[in-house]
């Protein structure tokens, strides 16, 4: 009865390969290692015993031809079945030099599934017999010893020459198994050095941690600067670690002696003719079964390239986040300048339109008292005053948005039905709007969610917005409310049948002093002064427009979060109730 399940070395430097392999001979009974060089398979054949290796023909480095060579000479793995695995076709003289490295079989690729099965299945059976039969030869081997100590117990006395000559037997076989030992030592060695050679210079080392001897490559020598027959110790490998890792080393050692198995390090050394080196140093420390260290062997590779290789990118990573540092202070220098330009032309731009628009009523101011002073009749003083007062309303009413504009606090707003104010704003539009063929069509919508808004701030939006649907040539002017089941969101959308706006004109609609109705006296602020008081309540307002097809304004409010109202006193009342101070605060006088 097998204590674990029987392991399969698949080896193959293609990931994909080997995860097909995987999927391919994937059994509860099979422990499937996995290898991508030849490297990583020796290290394998090293620790664990395997009833089969799948072995890919064509690999770079050591080939699998040359690998499965170093596998049939090692006295370990001698006995491991060798599948090669190739995707190329192959002629007599190929095949017998596969046959030649010590395969049992070839199989092609793509490989069939259940052939590489079957054939597994032949191995991995044949592996469990003859473990079997080792174990009954054992088994055999104890019996037979244990009946050869009972026949010299009872001849202890008698024949004592004869036990002396089975001492002196046991004592050459003991000299037998231990030089066998050494030469499977001296053996995986070499090969391991050989693979340390190809990986770019290093060296090997055995340490027998039971008696204390050492064997080391002349590689190994050569590399750490010892001498050619020089006696080497593990102190005085020590010493040569460089001062500031040392301790580090030394405790690594000490840890795997007592508990671990493995061993990866990478530290400096000073060599006393190449200076400063960086080594890696990879091993494995065996055990018996009482967990007692018995061997420590492993490579020592040569690094310093490639930490050198690492110290330059790490030095180019650090001057490329320096350039791209000064490269983003010098863009941010030069976006703080071009705001500043911005604000620069803002500001012009802003005192242009501002002295245009003030100058229109004061011309006018001025040329009332100027008739006034001429000696006019006194009915005529009634309606030059009429004119002045007028005008002087009109310059009041373009500082005061112009103040509402450029603002920035924030106003008093409550929970409002957009329902009940657009109905008011119906009842108060159709007074001050008596145009002929004036149709404006109300589309409320039901079950509306509340919207946090001052109600006379939104009312003025909704008032010009309409407004400019009449001075347009709107006849009928639409009003419709939608809600979106997502999200809540509240739509109030203003729409005429006018001429339409060009599409120049659309991509300035909302800029301050912009109007297409200087003739008429607009100031340009209205359709800003809306866009600032829909952003302040958190909304959006767009338009689409075509010409010939007329125009719709679209504001998209979002759902208020039910809590209790704002109090900010006057204002907050004003939006509470619903009705406004005066119609100044709808309607500018001059519209844009």
């Amino acid at each position: 009865m097998l204590t674990d399940r029987v392991k399969i070395l698949l080896v193959d430097d293609e990931a994909r390969n080997l995860d097909a392999l995987e999927a391919i001979l994937a059994s509860p009974d099979y422990d499937l290692v996995r290898a991508d060089s030849a490297d990583q398979a020796l290290l394998a054949l090293l620790r664990k015993d395997f009833a089969a290796l799948v072995l890919d023909i064509r690999m770079p480095g050591v080939s699998g031809l040359e690998l499965a060579r170093i596998v049939k000479q090692r006295k370990r793995t001698e006995h491991v079945p060798i599948l090669f695995l190739t995707a190329h076709l192959l002629d007599e003289g190929d095949v017998l030099q596969g046959y030649g490295a010590g395969a049992v079989d070839y199989l092609s690729k793509p490989v069939n599934p259940d052939i590489l099965r079957s054939k597994i299945a032949v191995f991995v059976d044949l592996f469990c017999k003859t473990r079997a039969l080792a174990g009954a030869n054992a088994a055999l081997q104890n019996e037979i010893g244990e009946r050869q100590k009972a026949q010299e117990a009872l001849h202890v006395a008698n024949e004592a020459l004869e036990t002396r000559v089975q001492e002196r037997t046991a004592d050459l076989t003991a000299t037998n198994n231990a030089l066998r030992q050494s030469e499977e030592r001296l053996r995986d060695a070499h090969d391991s050095l050989r693979l340390a050679q190809r990986a770019g210079g290093g060296g090997v080392w055995d340490w027998n941690v039971v008696t204390g001897e050492t064997y080391v490559s002349p590689e190994f020598r050569d590399i750490y600067g010892f001498k050619s027959g020089e006696p080497f110790s593990w102190e005085k490998w020590l010493a040569a670690v460089h001062p500031d890792e040392r301790e580090h080393i030394a405790a690594a050692r000490r840890t795997l002696l007592e508990s671990g198995e493995e061993w990866n390090q990478e530290f400096r050394i000073r060599h006393p003719l190449r200076g400063e080196r960086w080594f890696a140093s990879i091993g494995r420390l065996t055990r018996d079964v009482q967990g007692r260290p018995l061997r420590f062997s492993g490579i020592s590779l040569d690094i310093t390239e490639r930490k050198r290789t690492e110290r330059e990118l790490a030095h180019y990573r650090d001057r490329l986040e320096q350039l791209v540092g000064e490269q983003t202070r010098k863009l941010q220098q030069s976006m703080d300048q071009l705001r500043r330009s911005e604000r620069l032309a803002s500001v012009g731009t802003l005192a242009t339109g501002i002295a245009h628009e003030i100058n229109n009523p004061l011309n006018a101011i001025f040329l009332a008292t100027q008739y006034g002073l001429r000696g006019l009749q006194p009915v005529d003083y009634v309606e030059t005053l009429e004119c002045i007062k007028r005008e002087a309303e009109r310059a009041g009413q373009i500082v005061k948005n112009l103040l509402r504009f450029t603002r920035e606090e924030q106003t008093s707003k409550s929970p409002s039905d957009v329902n009940d104010m657009v109905q008011h704003v119906a009842g108060l539009i159709q007074s001050y709007l008596p145009v002929e063929n004036f149709k404006l069509d109300l589309d409320l919508s039901s079950a509306l969610p509340p919207v946090a808004m001052n109600t006379t701030e939104i009312e003025q939006v909704v008032v010009n917005l309409i407004k400019n649907a009449v001075e347009a040539g709107g006849g009928a002017v639409r009003v419709a409310i939608r809600t979106a089941a997502g999200n809540g969101q509240v739509t109030l959308s203003v729409a005429d049948t006018g001429p339409g706006i060009p599409p120049e004109h659309q991509l300035h609609i909302f800029d301050p002093f912009f109007t297409t109705k200087r003739t008429s006296g607009g100031t340009g602020l209205g359709l800003s002064l809306c866009h600032t008081i829909v952003t302040e309540h958190g909304g959006r307002i767009y338009l689409q427009s075509e010409v010939g097809r007329g125009s719709t304004f679209t504001i998209e409010f979002p759902a208020a979060v039910l809590q209790s109202a704002e109090k900010s006193g006057d204002g907050a009342a004003t939006a509470e109730s619903g009705v406004p101070r005066s119609e100044s605060d709808y309607v500018c006088q001059k519209s844009c």
